[in-house]
């Protein structure tokens, strides 16, 4: 008879706890919170959700990922923005669009795919533009046309 009681007890217990978490409300501005809900619908605040023992693994907060790789993303996009910029010395352009290319093939694989995405777009913008841009320049070099090389040889 304890034994029942006990479990009984257990059930009443467990139904609350999942009462209680249905009837969260947001600790920003006290509107009530659906359950699971990741952001206040009211004012957008981002709701921490708390585990349950025994359960599924914990929910991601906002801002995280898997694989902690967000920052590849990141990396992606600021090294295409540089590149547009470095192309001007192929020198400096290889590598910054290089570095940018390989980040953002690894962004993608993150939750910010459409950062990792546009960096990616970017420094593939900036590889074409150095390339062009050395090209072009080996090109005037050699026929006699570049002013900084004829003003070393000449």
């Amino acid at each position: 008879m304890m034994k029942v009681a006990k479990n009984v007890a257990r059930a009443d217990a467990r139904k609350q706890e999942r009462k209680d978490r249905k009837m969260m409300n947001c600790p920003n501005c006290g509107a009530a919170l659906e359950s699971g809900a990741g952001f206040c619908a009211s004012c957008g605040n981002a709701v921490a959700q708390t585990p349950v023992p025994g359960n599924a693994p914990q929910m991601m907060q906002p801002g995280e990922n898997a694989g902690g790789k967000k920052g590849q993303a990141i990396a992606s996009l600021a090294l295409g923005i540089a590149s547009l910029f470095a192309w001007i010395i192929p020198l400096f352009g290889f590598p910054v669009a290089i570095g940018g290319l390989i980040t953002g093939i690894a962004g993608r694989k993150t939750s910010a795919k459409a950062m990792a995405t546009i960096g990616l777009v970017l420094s593939i913008l900036g590889l074409i533009a150095t390339i062009a841009n050395a090209a072009i320049g080996a090109y005037m070099g050699a026929t006699g046309q570049h002013p900084v090389v004829n003003t070393i040889m000449y």
